[in-house]
C-alpha cells in the first residue's frame, strides 16, 4: 500500500508496514460492508468470505496482497505509458494520488478540518455524545492553533447549542456556518443539507467573502460547496442557477 514514487515522507517505513498489518488484519476479520451485491458477487467469486443477507465480506489477507500487486503493476504500466505521468495515459485514472503531483511540484502538505461527524469523541471520558456548539468552537479554536490547517468546515454537526438544547435540523448548518465565520480566520466548506439552507448559507459567504462575484467572491470561492447526499454543487453564475442545481 505504498506509492511508486514517494513525493512526501509523513510515516516512517516502520509506521507504515504496522498500518498495513492492521489494515489487512481488519478487512479480513470483521471484514467490509459492501452494499453492492455485483460487487460482493465478484468478491465471492475471488475468495473472500461473502455474508450476502448481513453484505459483509472478509478479505482474506492474500487476496489483498494480491489486489495490490494488481494495482501497482497496471500503475507503473501507465507511467511507461505516458512518460512517468499516468495522468495522459490512454488508461489513466479519473483521479488517482498522482494528480496533486501532475506538475512534478510538491507543496508542502496542508489539511482541513471537515465531514460533519454527528458525535464528539471524548478522550478523557472514552465517551461519545452529541456534538455541541462547544464542541464545535472548540475545534474551531484548535484548527487556528495549527499553522497547517488551511481551511475550517465543520468537523462536528452542530447537533446541541450551548445551552443542550437540540438544533432543528434545518438550522444545524447554519449555525455551524456562522461560528466559523465570526471565529474563524480560514473559512473553508460547509455542509448543505437542506435546499432551504442555500440563501442563508450564501448570505454568511458574502459576509465572509464581501460580495457575490469579486475574484475572492463566494462564487468564485464559496464557503460551501458539498449536499447531505454527497453531489457537488456546479456553480451557476446566478443564484437562481445554484438553486435548482441544489434541488
Amino acid at each position: 500500500m505504498k506509492p511508486i514514487f514517494q513525493y512526501a515522507q509523513i510515516m516512517t517505513e516502520d509506521e507504515l508496514e504496522s498500518m498495513h498489518a492492521s489494515v489487512t488484519a481488519i478487512l479480513e476479520n470483521p471484514g467490509m460492508l459492501f452494499e453492492n451485491e455485483g460487487l460482493l458477487r465478484a468478491l465471492d467469486k475471488a475468495g473472500a468470505d461473502v455474508d450476502f443477507e448481513t453484505q459483509i465480506a472478509k478479505l482474506p489477507r492474500k487476496l489483498v496482497e494480491e489486489t495490490i500487486e494488481i494495482a501497482a503493476k497496471e500503475d507503473a504500466e501507465r507511467m511507461e505509458e505516458n512518460n512517468c505521468s499516468p495522468i495522459g495515459a490512454k488508461r489513466a485514472l479519473a483521479f488517482n494520488w498522482h494528480t496533486p503531483f501532475a506538475t512534478g511540484v510538491t507543496q508542502p502538505p496542508t489539511y482541513s478540518f471537515g465531514c460533519g461527524c454527528p458525535l464528539y469523541y471524548n478522550h478523557e471520558t472514552k465517551t461519545s455524545a452529541d456534538a455541541t456548539a462547544q464542541n464545535f468552537l472548540d475545534m474551531v479554536h484548535l484548527a487556528e492553533g495549527i499553522p497547517e490547517v488551511a481551511t475550517m468546515g465543520n468537523p462536528v454537526h452542530y447537533i446541541r447549542d450551548f445551552n443542550g438544547s437540540r438544533v432543528p435540523p434545518k438550522m444545524i448548518s447554519i449555525k455551524g456556518a456562522a461560528l466559523v465565520a465570526k471565529y474563524s480566520s480560514k473559512p473553508g466548506s460547509t455542509a448543505l443539507m437542506y435546499a432551504e439552507q442555500l440563501e442563508y448559507l450564501i448570505e454568511i459567504g458574502q459576509v465572509i467573502r464581501g460580495s457575490w462575484e469579486a475574484p475572492c467572491s463566494v462564487l468564485n470561492r464559496p464557503c460551501w460547496t458539498w449536499i447531505w447526499e454527497r453531489v457537488c454543487i456546479g456553480f451557476s453564475k446566478d443564484r437562481a442557477g445554484i438553486r435548482s442545481s441544489v434541488r
